[in-house]
C-alpha cells in the first residue's frame, strides 16, 4: 500500500494533528533497532510501522479521543495500547520493538 506522504513531509510538517506526538515519531524513525528492522509507511493520519511480518498502525484521534492519544492498532484494526502524549518515547519504542518480538 502506498501512502501520500514521507516521513521528511510529515516531520517538515511538525506531524499535522499529531503534534504532541512529534518527538515521539522522531525517536521512533530514529531508533536504531526499529530504524534496521522496521519499514515506515506515512500519511496524514496514519503511520504503518511494519516489523518481522507484522504490523502496527498509529493513530492520534482513535475511536473519538482527543489529540493527546495516540492509538496501536494491529493490522486488523484491533486496539493493542494507546500512549498519552506525555509518556516517554522510550515506552513506546519498547512496545513496538516487544509486539514485533511477539512478547505484547
Amino acid at each position: 500500500m502506498r501512502l501520500s506522504k514521507s516521513i521528511d513531509e510529515y516531520l517538515a510538517a511538525g506531524g499535522w494533528s499529531s503534534h504532541l506526538f512529534l518527538q515521539h515519531a522522531k525517536d521512533v524513525f530514529e531508533d536504531p533497532t526499529l530504524k534496521r528492522t522496521a519499514t515506515f509507511q506515512v500519511g496524514r493520519s496514519v503511520i504503518y510501522i511494519r516489523s518481522q511480518g507484522k504490523m502496527l498502525k498509529a493513530y492520534v484521534h482513535h475511536n473519538g479521543r482527543n489529540k493527546e492519544f495516540m492509538t496501536l492498532t494491529d493490522e486488523t484494526g484491533e486496539e493493542v495500547k494507546t500512549f498519552h502524549h506525555t509518556e516517554k518515547s522510550s515506552a513506546i519504542v519498547r512496545f513496538m520493538l516487544d509486539f514485533f518480538a511477539g512478547r505484547k
